[in-house]
């Protein structure tokens, strides 16, 4: 998951600088990812754009998921979808999501 340096709630609120900044950091990370791991060959990627996308948080705040795929890792792939979500805190709960090391 990677956040911009200020936290803002939605992403029309970054300047361009810090939008550039977030999908180089996005870009950096994929490619990070894929030589630790040769299987990765895809990648999804996911930003809720404010509380009624889902948005997650107190105060809500705009992050960006980024999450390595290999061939086969799930039999539907629109369960990406629904692990992101449980990766996601609610509300006064401490994010954890599965380390990463890169």
């Amino acid at each position: 998951m990677l956040l911009p340096r200020r936290r803002v709630e939605r992403l029309s609120a970054l300047s361009d600088i810090e939008v550039t900044d977030l999908f180089e950091s996005a870009r950096l990370t994929q490619e990070r990812l894929r030589l630790a791991n040769p299987d990765v060959t895809s990648f999804n990627y996911m930003l809720k754009d404010g509380v009624a996308a889902g948005m997650p948080g107190e105060p809500p705040h705009i992050h960006l998921h980024v999450v390595p795929r290999s061939p086969g890792d799930l039999a539907n792939n629109d369960e990406v979808y629904e692990m992101i979500d449980a990766w996601s805190p609610m509300p006064g709960e401490v994010n954890t999501p599965p380390a990463i090391e890169l």
